[in-house]
Order: C-alpha cells, then sequence, then structure tokens
C-alpha cells in the first residue's frame, strides 16, 4: 500500500509515516550508476581513463571491462584527476589515474594474460625515454 501523500509546509508532497532527521556533513550516499569511459591504458596496479565526470582523489569506484575477451571487474581507488583534452564526445572531460585495490582471482588471472600477449604502450616508453 502507497501512503497518501500530505502536503507540507514548503508545499512539496510528503509521504512520510514516521519523523525524518536532518543528515549532516559526516553522512554521505551513492546511488549506484554506470557510464561509459575510454580506457587509455592498463597494468597490474592500476589504470588510467577518460571520463565525463571528475573523480575525487582517494574515491573508490568498480569498473567492469572485457580484456581480450575476457571479463573483468575491480573496485578501484582514484589516484588523480585532471582536465583533459582527449578526444571523447563529451564537451569536457577527465584524464582519471587509479589503482587497483584487491582483484578476484577471476579479474586477476584476465589481467596477467591480457598484459602478456598485448604489446606495450608506446607512448609510455616515450615518455621514459626508452
Amino acid at each position: 500500500m502507497i501512503p497518501a501523500c500530505v502536503q507540507s509546509d514548503d508545499g512539496v508532497a510528503d509521504r512520510r509515516r514516521s519523523a525524518r532527521a536532518a543528515v549532516g556533513e559526516g553522512s554521505w550516499f551513492t546511488l549506484p550508476s554506470a557510464w561509459t569511459v575510454q580506457l587509455l591504458d592498463v597494468s597490474l596496479s592500476g589504470l588510467a581513463f577518460v571520463s565525463p565526470l571528475r573523480f575525487e582523489t582517494g574515491r573508490i569506484a568498480s569498473v567492469r571491462a572485457t580484456l581480450g575477451g575476457e571479463a573483468f571487474t575491480a573496485r578501484i581507488r582514484v589516484c588523480w584527476s585532471a582536465a583533459s583534452g582527449a578526444p571523447v564526445h563529451v564537451t569536457k572531460s577527465f584524464t582519471v589515474g587509479a589503482a587497483f585495490l584487491p582483484l578476484e582471482d577471476g579479474s586477476r588471472r584476465a589481467l596477467h594474460t591480457f598484459l602478456k600477449v598485448s604489446p606495450p604502450n608506446e607512448n609510455q616508453h616515450a615518455k621514459h625515454g626508452r
């Protein structure tokens, strides 16, 4: 049964049946959401990607990808995020670097297999003068 709506003092419909308390600054709430990002590179310890949204340093997120045909899922911790000029179909984008949190066995195997058969990122070699 859906509770009947009651008009509150500010004119907004209110369907609450019990008292509510204000939430302070130390509280947080997360809604699961997903959007497509452009994966730039991946290593055993983390990855870099371009996103239409800025990520706060320290933020924990979940990623899903296919690496060489194998499913890969991981939780990551954002290390840095910067405005980007990378080609993405949005007006503003951010390049994000993140470290993997402990990987499950299947994802660890998919990552190791992918890194063994994939050529190294030529841009990384150029940056380090190799």
